[in-house]
Parts: C-alpha cells; structure tokens; sequence
C-alpha cells in the first residue's frame, strides 16, 4: 500500500516535471518555477513514506532518480533556455548540457554509493537542492520585479553543475531526532505563509551555501 502510494507521488513528479516544461516553453515562467517547488514536496513526500513505512525497493529508488532528472534536470533546464534565448552562442548550449549532464551524474554517483553507505550527508550538491534553488529564486526575482541579464542565467547554471559533481559534503538530515524536524518544518511553514517568495529562496539559498561555507571551515582547520 504504501510503496504504491510512493510511486504515485513520483509519478505525480514527473508529470509535475514535464508540465513545468511545456510552461517554460511557453513563456509561462512563474508557473512554471512553482511547478519545479511542488516537484521537491514530492519528491521529498515520496522518499519519507517509503522510508517510514520501511518499504523502499530498487525499483522505487531507480523510478525516483529517474522522474529526479526530469523535474529538477530538464525542467529547470527549459526554463534557462527560455530565459537565455536572446543569447545565440554556442557556449549556451554547452554549459545547459554541463548542467543536465552534473545532474545525471549527481544521481548516478547517489544511486552507486551513497545510498549503500547510508552516510549523515550527500556528496555534492542534491540535484533536487539544484533545481529548487534555481526555481525559487526566479519567483523571488518576479516578486521583486527584478530583471537579470540572460548571461546570469548562465553564470547560476554552470555553478549549480560544478556543485552538483563536487565532492563538497551537504546534509541530509537523517539524523535529525522527530521533535527537531518538526520545528524546523514549522518554522519554515509559518515563514512560507507569511512570505512564501522571500523563504522559499532563503531555504534554498542556505543550504547551497551551507556545503562549500562548512566544506572552507573544515580545510582551515586541516591547516
């Protein structure tokens, strides 16, 4: 019962995934980037019932990884093509290529390793932190009526690659007790009610930055 409610969710991802592209290319960005959030709910729902109910199998972990490269892959992928076409270089192509190949990658390195480990972090930045950041940060930048320059789409893009295939440690929170994990979630719920643009992009942007700020603080202290 459970593992078929697991693999609902993840087909609600994808479909999640794949509308959000049809959105991007239409020029429908918001939409579009909301459908990449609710991407994360899901995915983040359909691992923890698995997890909880104790009822995980490869197939549900290779399903997952695969609806993870649409809706965090190649739907933010639509959408930096969309917001980078008045840029006709080939040098767009090569780094939104760079982006979705780090993002396969990302998984094929997770699906191998890290989940026969069952280690506290993941190595390199989750493609599903990738995909959210970028999402939540388009809705941050509509709210504000903020316009970029389409080069900086591609800036963020071959960042979030490098993160994604580095070897910087990021938390996984697996160790986090129950009470721990519900006020987080609480806190993060009731700041999202009050202001969902400006959280959803805090959220996202700590933890980007969480991994390479902790990665610094552990080399200095090797030193």
């Amino acid at each position: 019962m459970f593992q078929i409610l697991a693999n609902v969710l993840t087909s609600l991802n994808i479909f999640c995934g794949f509308y959000s592209m049809i959105l991007a290319i239409k020029d429908e960005f918001m939409k579009s980037a909301w459908l990449v959030i609710i991407c994360v709910v899901l995915d983040m729902l359909d691992g923890k019932i698995a997890r909880l109910a104790k009822t995980s199998s490869d197939f549900g972990k290779e399903f997952d990884s695969l609806a993870d490269i649409i809706s965090f892959g190649i739907a933010p992928i639509s959408l930096f093509y969309a917001l980078t076409i008045s840029l006709d270089v080939p040098l767009r192509i090569i780094i939104l290529f760079l982006y979705l190949l780090a993002g396969a990658y990302r998984l094929a390195r997770f699906n191998l390793y890290a989940r026969q480990k069952q280690e506290t972090h993941f190595l390199g930045l989750p493609i599903t932190g990738s995909g959210g950041f970028f999402a939540s940060f388009l809705l941050l930048l509509a709210k504000g009526k903020i316009i970029l320059k389409p080069i900086v789409f591609l800036i963020i893009a071959l960042v979030l690659a490098i993160l994604m295939i580095s070897k910087i440690k990021y938390p996984n929170f697996r160790n986090l007790k129950l009470w721990e994990a519900l006020t987080i979630s609480g806190i993060i719920i009731i700041a999202f009610l009050i202001w969902p643009h400006t959280t959803l992009c805090s959220v996202f942007s700590v933890y980007l930055v969480f991994g390479p700020l902790i990665y610094k603080y552990l080399l200095q202290n090797r030193v």
